[in-house]
């Protein structure tokens, strides 16, 4: 209670200030802790390494690995402290289906007590050996899934039902390029012209180019899109004829309809509930694959990386670590109800857990998107970019029980917000400042009016909110056949229907709500990482394609065509068998979250460090538990983001979030002290998978708030107040990256970048340099 109510008091601008002053005493603590740092991830990872010291202190090389000594002043990369480092596993043991699930102390035994080893008989994790992992099951994971399987054995990590992922929610469609009166080079255009010039011209390219298949591989495994009106009004005979064509290939039978920011009807879609049905095929078809598993209710922790004595060997990720909980999964079947830590080990990974929108208090996205692919990166010390660029779709539900506020009721005090298609504005929909009569405003605000890419109609629609004083604009469809437009948005017809709103005869109250963050992980266009065996797809990845603002329809299709290209380099990258890497190669595994543990801590009390009150604290045996300072966390972070970093922002509300992130950082350090204390003598843990979330929403809100603040002018989705127009010598991506350095100067690198696509008549500008610890590098991809 006494930490929820320093939350509160944390929520004013001075009570953040004052609190950085207990910085200097903590810094003298964490000196005193053991060689290798603990994660700051949850109450779980802050753990005592008197292990790991020990059996280091042994070895040649362990003078090489001491605590890097930081400038007074300087801060780090992340509000995150560095990872830990445990011995490799040798594995040795496969079952029938090529997976290992062994537990193995084979280096711990030269430090471990008899004692140590049975209570480490008691609590260490389940090791699952794949090789390939893949974090998330949506659209690229799951593109990823099915392409990896023809190679090798795949498991699917997810940390809720398998289809819980935003891929479901999505309702307009997919672009692509598949009529004749369509061509690559005008969708390319028109994402370039969306993402306002910040694109990679090489991953746009790819991108528009591979449309046409990604559809065909999406009907290959039974994706059911929307027929063209024509072909309903054939005899049986024709259409099964029809189908045919569309099965090889011929796709002039499939509806297009267009969006906002298109120039031409593109976008292939099945009815207004696109992203169900694609999902349905991917886990229907992934399911079926005998080389796939999946591992539903596995909220993954922390990557796994490894780090070799040998100058020559890159660190490279070798798999993460996840805490199963209880639940019903997809087909059925029930997980076990305790708790326990499960360690995939793959050749390759890939990051495919969407995004972060529950950053923000209204958001389209599902619960389970609170930024935990970009989390893990960071905490990995992986490379990431422009995640100032955060999309919010204009027209999400509004919704009030209160009729005097909105005409449509709420169907749960905390749903999230329900998305209205952008093909609703594509189809003849009109923006209006009232319910009834009012102004219909766009063409104040735009040529293109309704049709304006999405930053723009966000911007209007939160101008005309504050200029009114309201809560909502609303979004007129009733001019169109009644009729024509049931068909065309069935779901959304008949979730209005659910709220007393008839969309046919009424108008629908609408306001902006977080909807995808166009930066992530930075990868090439193959979908690799900084890191070594690290790829990423989807919304967790910037691919560049999407620069300043994401074109509307283009994330599904990005899922599948990047994931496509990355399996393709994952597969001849991964040659060699993960019992060769981790045997041979590797002399380190460094895992975030060593010391998460389920009923026993592995190493006893009587070991006298005075690191031991940040001892490890164990998983909760109901990982899924209400936790009261979680929920308060996350909300204030939620209320934080959205004051400062929403559709308009201001540099001093930003920085004054900053610093109250930083302090808040420090809170969650004391709670887990104390949390450390207090629990010391328990069989149950703390670490709820509340807490986990809450925690990667801060580390991302604060890399958010980072790269917000070092771009100097107003371009796509980043307005800010202070610099309201765009400058040519800031078109260039926003990249957060360490640099690796242990000496204590100001170190200078550069860091590879890629050309952004230069406007007519431009030059092509040098890269920046980036300062140690600075976190963020500026220059052209």
């Amino acid at each position: 209670m006494a930490a929820i109510n320093a939350l509160r008091v944390l929520s004013s601008h001075s009570s953040a200030c004052s609190s950085s002053s207990s910085l200097s005493s903590r810094k003298k603590k964490a000196s005193i802790a053991t060689k290798h740092s603990s994660s700051r991830l949850g109450r779980s990872v802050i753990a005592s390494s008197s292990s790991s010291s020990s059996s280091s202190s042994s070895s040649p090389e362990s003078t090489n690995r001491s605590p890097r000594r930081r400038k007074k002043g300087r801060e780090p990369l992340r509000a995150i402290l560095e990872p830990c480092v445990l011995e490799p596993r040798s594995m040795d043991e496969s079952d029938d289906n090529g997976e290992t699930e062994k537990i193995t102390k084979k280096t711990r035994k030269r430090t471990m007590t008899s004692k140590d080893r049975e209570d480490d008989n008691r609590s260490a994790a389940t090791i699952v050996e794949t090789d390939f992992l893949v974090i998330g099951s949506g659209i690229a994971g799951l593109s990823y899934a099915l392409e990896a399987a023809e190679h090798g054995k795949v498991a699917v990590v997810t940390k809720s039902v398998a289809h819980e992922a935003s891929t479901a929610y999505a309702q307009g469609g997919i672009s692509a390029v598949i009529s004749h009166l369509d061509t690559i080079d005008e969708h390319v255009n028109d994402t370039v012209v969306a993402g306002d010039y910040l694109c990679d011209e090489k991953a746009v390219r790819a991108l528009c180019a591979d449309g046409k298949s990604a559809i065909e591989k999406l009907v290959e495994i039974g994706t059911r899109f929307t027929k063209a009106e024509e072909l309903e009004e054939k005899n049986k005979e024709k259409e099964k004829e029809e189908e045919q064509n569309i099965q090889t290939g011929a796709y002039q039978g499939l509806h297009l309809c267009r969006e906002g920011g298109h120039g031409k009807p593109r976008i292939v879609h099945c009815d207004d509930m696109t992203g169900k049905e694609v999902e349905r095929a991917l886990v229907e078809a992934t399911r079926k694959h005998p080389n796939v598993t999946f591992y539903e209710h596995h909220a993954c922790v922390d990557l796994m990386t490894s780090s070799s004595s040998s100058s020559n060997t890159e660190r490279r990720c070798v798999g993460a670590v996840a805490v199963s909980s209880g639940g019903k999964n997809d087909d059925d079947s029930h997980q076990e109800e305790a708790s326990k830590i499960v360690r995939f080990y793959a050749s390759t990974t890939l990051l495919a857990c969407g995004g972060a929108g529950q950053l923000f208090p209204s958001t389209t996205n599902p619960v389970v998107c609170t930024g935990d692919g970009i989390g893990m990166a960071a905490r990995a010390n992986v490379v990431c970019e422009n995640l100032e660029f955060v999309q919010f779709h204009p027209t999400a539900l509004y919704a009030d029980n209160d009729s005097s506020k909105s005409p449509a009721k709420k169907l749960d005090e905390n749903e999230n917000a329900f998305l209205i298609t952008e093909a609703v504005r594509g189809h003849g929909g009109e923006l209006w400042t009232h319910f009834e009569r009012g102004e219909r405003f766009m063409p104040n605000y735009d040529i293109r009016n309704e049709l304006a890419p999405r930053d723009v109609v966000a911007r209007a629609i939160h101008a005309e909110m504050r200029k009114n004083n309201s809560p909502c604009v609303y979004l007129d469809i009733t001019k169109k056949d009644a009729e024509d437009v049931a068909k065309n948005f069935p779901g959304i017809y008949k979730e209005l229907k659910k709220r007393n709103l008839d969309m046919t005869k009424q108008r629908i109250p609408v306001r902006p709500a977080a909807h995808y963050l166009c930066g992530g992980v930075k990868t090439n266009i193959d979908g690799e990482t900084s890191l070594s065996g690290l790829f990423a797809c989807g919304e967790v990845a910037c691919t560049g394609v999407h620069g300043a603002n994401r074109l509307a329809s283009n994330s599904l299709l990005e899922g599948v065509v990047f994931a496509r290209r990355a399996v393709k380099t994952a597969t001849r990258k991964s040659k060699e068998s993960l019992k060769q890497l981790l045997e041979d190669e590797f002399e380190d595994i460094v895992d975030e979250d060593d010391y998460l543990k389920c009923n026993y801590d592995v190493f006893n009390s009587s070991r006298k460090t005075k690191s031991n009150k940040r001892r490890g604290q164990m998983v909760k045996k109901d990982f899924l538990s209400g936790d009261a300072f979680a929920q308060s966390l996350r909300k204030e972070v939620q209320l934080s983001m959205w004051r400062a970093c929403g559709i308009v922002r201001r540099t001093e509300d930003m920085r004054e979030t900053l610093v109250k992130f930083k302090a808040l950082q420090r809170l969650i350090d004391d709670e887990e002290e104390e949390a450390a204390l207090l629990n010391s003598g328990n069989d149950d843990g703390t670490v709820t998978l509340a807490l986990v979330e809450a925690k990667n929403l801060l580390a991302v809100g604060t890399l958010v708030l980072r790269s917000a603040l070092k771009r100097k002018e107003s371009r796509g989705l980043h307005y800010v107040v202070e610099y309201p127009d765009r400058v040519e010598g800031e078109r260039v991506s926003t990249v957060l990256a360490p640099i690796e350095n242990d000496d204590d100067d100001e170190t200078r690198s550069n860091i590879s970048s890629r050309s952004a696509i230069k406007m007519e008549g431009e030059e092509e500008e040098e890269l920046f340099v980036v300062e140690q610890n600075k976190v963020v590098a500026r220059g052209p991809r």
